[in-house]
């Protein structure tokens, strides 16, 4: 799991490329990868599908009581998820 910026760094790309290719501004992708960005739900899901899932949702804070809900979906706790067992923290 990558930041937005590490990612971008390792691909050796510079932040207006990856803006040109997320269709965004650079002065966004900038923001995005500052310290506590703040990002929609679709955004996150975009760069995570144009990242090939290098920067998962939740690497974003906000969403990253996501990462606790894979890991019970690959468990295979979905019993706990679909009940609503569980917070958006992640826990019970």
């Amino acid at each position: 799991m990558k930041t937005l910026a590490a990612y971008i760094s390792d691909q050796g790309l510079t932040q207006a490329e990856f803006a040109k290719k997320a269709e965004m501004t650079q002065g966004n992708v900038s923001k995005l990868c500052g310290n506590s960005p703040k990002i929609s739900k679709e955004v996150a899901l975009d760069i995570e599908r144009l990242t090939g899932g290098d920067v998962p949702i939740e690497v974003w804070p906000q969403f990253n009581f996501i990462a606790s809900l894979r890991h019970d979906l690959k468990r295979g706790d979905a019993g706990a998820i679909r009940q609503g067992q569980l917070s958006e923290s992640g826990t019970p």
